[in-house]
């Protein structure tokens, strides 16, 4: 084997780094190759989706709006204000059961028998009323009723 010199050791040397960087781009340009045709790949597969997803929501509506034309076909229509009007049941506090009516005269008392009825019982029953705040809602109502009249 023949003694090389020290130039054509570094010419070597040289040419095998070109070499080595050469492969080294190739690589680095097939990495970005794929990475750009993966990239590619995935944004085709997405809008094949969206597309998927749009037309099994297209066909959902028309199989809906099918099976609504043929219930429409299956039951006669009524006349809007036949039978729609359902009974109603009112709420008193917090039961469904409404109670009687009072009698007409249990409604109305004057004031003389509300004292009466409060001297009485002594405040057993309840608090005692204040009687002028009463006296000056009176007047105040009366008042109201006036100038609306």
């Amino acid at each position: 084997m023949a003694l090389r010199t020290k130039e054509s050791l570094q010419r070597m040397l040289q040419e095998s780094r070109e070499r080595q960087e050469k492969k080294r781009q190739q690589a680095q340009i097939k990495k970005v190759k794929l990475r750009e045709e993966r990239y590619q790949l995935t944004l085709q597969n997405q809008r094949l989706d969206r597309a998927k997803d749009k037309l099994l929501q297209q066909r959902a509506k028309e199989r809906k709006m099918e099976e609504l034309q043929a219930l429409i076909k299956k039951t006669p229509q009524r006349a809007l204000n036949e039978g729609t009007e359902h009974p109603r049941r009112y709420k008193t506090y917090h039961s469904n059961q409404v109670e009687r009516f009072t009698p007409e005269e249990d409604l109305y008392t004057t004031r003389e028998e509300l004292q009466q009825y409060e001297i009485e019982h002594g405040g057993k029953v309840g608090s005692f009323i204040n009687w002028t705040l009463w006296d000056k809602l009176i007047a105040k109502a009366r008042q109201n009723n006036k100038s609306k009249s």
